[in-house]
């Protein structure tokens, strides 16, 4: 996980880099798929749910959630959940 890669995600996508890089790493350690081996939390597109993600994709949805969400908390929800 790159600090330079993850700020300019965040600044890309207007991701708060703090909360990007806290879900980053809890992706990396904590995440539920054991064939993901360290990516950060988010495919490359929705039809390669197992191929793993950079910043970028973990900041695209972020974003994403938060537009639906309306605040970081539920986005983070949906983020690691999908509701």
């Amino acid at each position: 996980m790159s600090l330079a890669m993850a700020t300019d995600s965040a600044e890309r996508f207007n991701v708060p880099v703090v909360l990007l890089l806290t879900v980053g790493l809890l992706e990396t350690h904590l995440g539920t798929d054991d064939g993901e081996h360290g990516n950060w939390g988010s495919p490359i597109d929705r039809r390669h749910r197992h191929t793993a993600g950079t910043s970028d994709s973990a900041a695209r949805d972020l974003a994403h959630s938060f537009q639906i969400c309306g605040n970081w908390l539920a986005a983070v929800r949906r983020y690691r959940t999908g509701l």
